[in-house]
C-alpha cells in the first residue's frame, strides 16, 4: 500500500520547517562556539592575572631572608602576602604563612631553631604549591615533576663572580 502525505504537509510545512530547523541548528552551533571562545579567553586572562600576582609575591620575598636588611623589601613581601589572602587558594596561603613564620632569626621549626635548609624547604613548598594551583586550574591538570630538591633559595651573594 502506497501511502501519500497530505498535500499541505508536502507543499507548505516541509518547505518552511526544513530551512527553519537548519537555521536554528546553525545559530546554536554559532552561539556555542562563541561561548567556548569567550570562556577560553577569560580563563587565559585570569591565568595571566594570577601568574603576575604570584610573580610579584615570589620576587618580593628577598627582603624577608635572614640577613637581609632592607625593611622596605620585607614590608613589600608582607604586603604581597596580605594581597595573596584575597585571591590565593588556602594551601598557597598556608605555605606562604609557614615560610613567613620561619624567617625571623628566632623562629622555631618544630623542636629546633629554623635553619637555612628549613627555610629553603618551606620556600620550595610555597613555589610547588603555587605551581600545582596554576597547573591544576589553568593547564588542564598538568602535573609538575619538580620536587623540593629542584627549588633553590639562592641569594646574589651566594653566586660566583663573573669572570
Amino acid at each position: 500500500m502506497n501511502r501519500k502525505w497530505p498535500w499541505w504537509l508536502e507543499r507548505v510545512l516541509v518547505p518552511i520547517v526544513g530551512p527553519l530547523v537548519g537555521a536554528a541548528v546553525a545559530l546554536l552551533v554559532a552561539v556555542l562556539t562563541y561561548a567556548s571562545a569567550e570562556e577560553s579567553k577569560i580563563r587565559e586572562q585570569t591565568y595571566e592575572l594570577e601568574r603576575v600576582r604570584y610573580e610579584a609575591l615570589l620576587t618580593s620575598f628577598d627582603g624577608l631572608l635572614v640577613g637581609a636588611r632592607d625593611r622596605e623589601a620585607a614590608a613589600n613581601f608582607i604586603r604581597q602576602i596580605r594581597i595573596c589572602v584575597l585571591y590565593c587558594p588556602d594551601d598557597v596561603v598556608r605555605a606562604a604563612n609557614a615560610f613567613t613564620d620561619a624567617n625571623p632569626s628566632t623562629a622555631r621549626c618544630g623542636d629546633h631553631a629554623c635553619t637555612a635548609e628549613d627555610r629553603r624547604l618551606l620556600y620550595a613548598d610555597l613555589v610547588l604549591t603555587i605551581r600545582q594551583h596554576l597547573f591544576a586550574t589553568y593547564r588542564d591538570g598538568l602535573e609538575t615533576t619538580l620536587s623540593d630538591a629542584d627549588i633553590r633559595l639562592t641569594r646574589t651573594a651566594d653566586l660566583p663572580d663573573p669572570e
